[in-house]
């Protein structure tokens, strides 16, 4: 017995960006069949029964199985809905900047825009190789305000790198770079 049925998938719920689902159905594979997906962004395969997807924005898959007597084809859709992200910067609060010497110096920040209704909020501080700093102490952990304070330590200017990683109550996480 030959099933005659293309099943794309069911997504109701969104997903954050660069998440990856399954798409198709194991359960109604056609022997013999060839599949085909469109459009090909953000799949592992085009011509696989259940690709994986890993798209940045929502995405309409179309699944296309032809039948071995080649006459016979069905199709489907799904879509796969993604979470739109707010875009953020790291900001220096006004009169904060200055060189880093070997003096105590204080560095304030924010998120900009601020996010209401994060699940967490995380600053990290590493010179320009990726190594995590010591010599500095940071209050405002898990806030959208951050400030930095300099131990006596001798560290250039220009091999600093501040990120913050913010979680969002959809799960999702949307990062920002200050150097």
């Amino acid at each position: 017995t030959l099933v005659r049925v293309a099943y794309a998938g069911d997504f109701p719920d969104k997903i954050c960006p660069g998440e990856t689902v399954i798409l198709g159905c194991a359960d109604l594979l056609a022997q013999g069949a060839t599949y085909a997906w469109e459009p090909p962004d953000w799949l592992s395969c085009t011509d696989c029964p259940n690709p994986e997807a890993t798209p940045l924005e929502t995405t309409t898959y179309t699944l296309t199985v032809t039948l071995p007597d080649g006459t016979t084809v069905c199709t489907d859709d799904v879509t796969v809905g993604v979470e739109d992200l707010p875009a953020i910067q790291i900001l220096p609060v006004a009169g904060s900047e200055g060189p880093i010497c070997v003096e105590n110096v204080d560095l304030n920040y924010s998120v900009d825009p601020f996010i209401a209704n994060t699940l967490s909020v995380t600053w990290a501080f590493e010179d320009g190789l990726g190594n995590a700093l010591t010599g500095i102490i940071f209050s405002g952990q898990n806030t959208q305000d951050l400030n930095i304070t300099f131990i006596p330590i001798s560290i250039l200017a220009d091999d600093w790198v501040i990120t913050v990683s913010v979680e969002l109550e959809n799960g999702c996480f949307v990062e920002a770079e200050y150097t």
